[in-house]
């Protein structure tokens, strides 16, 4: 260093300019005095140079926040913030937040004040963490933006299901997914969650199920979860999966009997079929492929199909036949996530793994219908046989014990009845009033034969 030196005990403050330093990096500076008798002494001080300290005049750039962000990949942000009238060319830098930055980008040139750049990275690991930096030059000067983190998504949770368990119950089950570090679910009435914060937060922990016994009977209840991954004090939220249920008393409305059905599964070729359905409204909540309803009532249908045997199923199709007698279908959910497909035309949903199932659910309304009407479905897929379900819903009826707004509750019956009823109290009333005045003429006619014998006037 040059520019003082020392006399009478005091030190001036010497200074020195250090050319072309990096940011980050730490160096060495030595001091060395001599004194009269050429005898020295040494001091060394370590300097790490503050990429956030610029100095004024120099041209600025800054980091901004990394958005897009998903599983694999994120968009990278920054800014020229004044180029002080120099040509700059930029840069970013990034790398796995547990070490230095190993990716570099290509440099952009002819940047100026007010500048953004932006750069999608792809190929990143799930649920990880990552930190990067712009980095600016003039060709002679080298200044970075501030370090900025962020982490990745991790997959959503699988086979997220919520299901009635009795009075006030719900149980929630679900596979954790590999790499999270945590699940979050959030449940609401009156419809699905929008966020994290839109609802109740019932669970958060490392478990694949839960009750939730904070419920009221005779009520919809809505959940969504999310899978949390965690990593250098960061955390990140998956896309969320839904699934809901209805909440049952302990006592019941009595409704026909129904045999126990033991679910029939279908198996062909290395495909498993299987087809429910459950009536919300008479507060069923076990699925059965065989049921009872009447006009109104709220169906819930399910489907699953599953690979058997040792491949995957490819380019798997599902044609669905429903009686025109179900109306309003809605809340089409796939794998616990909202669907919008046409259950009237053929759905194609590509490969199922092997060891995984796709499972389907959505709602129907009951319109007017007599005695039964059969469901069915077909499942298609590469290499295997055409696979058909049937599903059956009876009406109840009279002779079954049925009530007597089974059979008269809707539609024309009730009107005919009352007409029949108006009727007969017409044709009653008609004969009391022919009795009646029967009754006057005869004894009107007594009376004036008395009158001829007895002189009765």
């Amino acid at each position: 260093c040059n520019g003082g030196s020392i006399y009478n005990s005091t030190t001036l403050q010497p200074t020195f300019y250090a050319p072309n330093v990096s940011s980050t990096q730490t160096y060495s500076c030595t001091l060395t005095a001599t004194d009269t008798n050429n005898k020295t002494a040494s001091s060394v001080v370590y300097i790490t140079v503050n990429p956030s300290e610029q100095v004024s005049g120099e041209f600025l750039v800054s980091t901004h926040l990394a958005e897009n962000v998903t599983s694999t990949s994120a968009t990278l942000k920054g800014k020229i913030d004044n180029d002080y009238g120099r040509n700059i060319s930029v840069r970013f830098n990034w790398g796995i937040a547990s070490s230095q930055y190993t990716n570099y980008s290509q440099w952009e040139h002819n940047k100026r004040t007010g500048d953004i750049v932006s750069l999608n990275i792809t190929g990143l690991q799930k649920g990880k963490a990552y930190h990067y930096r712009l980095e600016a030059s003039d060709g002679s000067r080298t200044v970075y933006g501030k370090n900025v983190s962020f982490i990745t998504k991790t997959d959503p949770v699988s086979n997220f299901t919520a299901l009635a368990a009795g009075s006030n119950k719900i149980n929630l089950t679900w596979n954790s997914t590999p790499g999270s570090c945590y699940t979050m679910i959030v449940r609401k009435t009156g419809g699905y969650p929008q966020h994290g914060a839109d609802g109740t937060i019932i669970y958060y922990g490392t478990g694949n199920s839960y009750l939730d016994t904070d419920v009221s009977n005779n009520l919809w209840y809505y959940y969504k979860a999310w899978a949390v991954g965690c990593d250098q004090g960061l955390i990140s939220f998956s896309n969320s999966v839904q699934s809901r249920a209805y909440t049952v008393s302990d006592w019941v409305t009595p409704v026909t009997p129904v045999a126990p059905v033991t679910p029939i599964v279908t198996t062909v070729s290395g495909v498993d079929v299987e087809f429910f359905a459950r009536n919300i409204s008479k507060d069923q909540f076990s699925w059965q492929n065989s049921i009872i309803a009447e006009p109104k009532d709220k169906i819930d249908f399910k489907i699953i199909i599953t690979p058997t045997g040792n491949k995957s199923l490819e380019d798997v199709k599902l044609v669905t036949s429903f009686s025109n007698k179900i109306t309003s279908i809605d809340d089409i959910v796939v794998d616990g996530s909202t669907s919008y497909f046409d259950l009237n035309k053929e759905t194609s949903f590509g490969t199922i793994k092997l060891g995984e199932s796709r499972i389907i659910t959505f709602t129907g309304i009951m319109d007017d219908f007599n005695n039964q009407i059969v469901n069915s479905i077909e499942v298609s897929a590469k290499g295997i046989d055409t696979v058909r379900k049937d599903l059956s819903i009876s009406r109840a009826n009279l002779q079954q014990g049925a009530s007597f707004a089974d059979i008269f509750g809707s539609g024309i019956y009730i009107w005919l009845l009352i007409i029949l009823i108006i009727l007969m109290i017409l044709v009653i009333m008609y004969l009391i009033l022919e009795r009646n005045k029967m009754l006057k003429e005869k004894e009107d006619e007594v009376k004036v034969e008395k009158s001829k014998y007895f002189n009765i006037k």
